[in-house]
C-alpha cells in the first residue's frame, strides 16, 4: 500500500502492509480520511445470507457460497514503519448491523439485523464526522445477494458510527 503525504499530495516513498484475515479475502476499496488513518473494505467472496445457503447436497434456490465476512475496517499507520503492517483499530460487521429499526428499505432480517450480503462491496467514504457512505456495485446481471431470483440493486447505505470514526492506534 505505497502512500503519499496527505496534506502535501506528494509522492513520499514509504509503503506499508496490510494483513488480511484470511487468504482467500479482497480488498473492496480503501480511502485515507485524514493523515494516519484510512477505511478498508476487506471481503470474502461469497453473496447472499448464510440462512439461504444451500444444505444437504442441494443446489437449487439456495446461495451455493454466501456471504460470511463482509468488514469495514479502520486502519492507522501513525508509528508503522515503512514496510510495517499498518494497524486494525476498529471494524463494522456488514453482516450484522443493528438498529435498522425500519429505516432498511433492502435487507432488514426479521431479528431487526441489516445485512449487506454482496460480493461486490466496493465504495466506502467518510461523508462527515460521524457517518461513512458504504456501497456495493451490482456487476449487472450476475451479482445475487438480497434474493435468489432477482439481480441485485446497487445499493448504497449511510451508516452514523462515529465512534468509529473516531478509532486511532494508542
Amino acid at each position: 500500500m505505497p502512500c503519499c503525504s496527505f496534506t502535501t499530495r506528494e509522492w513520499t516513498g514509504n509503503s506499508w502492509f496490510y494483513p488480511i484475515e484470511d487468504d482467500s479475502h479482497a480488498i473492496g476499496d480503501f480511502n485515507m480520511i485524514d493523515e494516519t488513518r484510512g477505511l478498508v473494505i476487506e471481503r470474502d467472496g461469497g453473496q447472499g445470507d448464510a440462512e439461504q445457503a444451500c444444505k444437504d447436497g442441494n443446489t437449487e434456490n439456495c446461495f451455493k457460497k454466501p456471504a460470511t465476512f463482509k468488514r469495514i475496517y479502520m486502519i492507522d499507520m501513525a508509528g508503522v514503519n515503512n514496510g510495517e503492517a499498518v494497524k486494525k483499530v476498529a471494524y463494522i460487521d456488514l453482516m450484522d448491523i443493528k438498529g435498522a429499526d425500519g429505516v432498511a428499505r433492502q435487507g432488514k432480517r426479521e431479528d431487526g439485523r441489516f445485512t449487506f450480503p454482496f460480493v461486490t462491496i466496493e465504495n466506502v467514504d467518510r461523508v462527515d464526522e460521524n457517518t461513512i457512505i458504504v456501497a456495493n456495485d451490482n456487476n449487472f446481471p450476475f451479482s445475487k445477494g438480497r434474493q435468489l431470483d432477482a439481480r441485485d440493486d446497487n445499493e448504497m447505505i449511510l451508516l452514523e458510527v462515529g465512534e468509529f470514526l473516531k478509532a486511532k492506534a494508542k
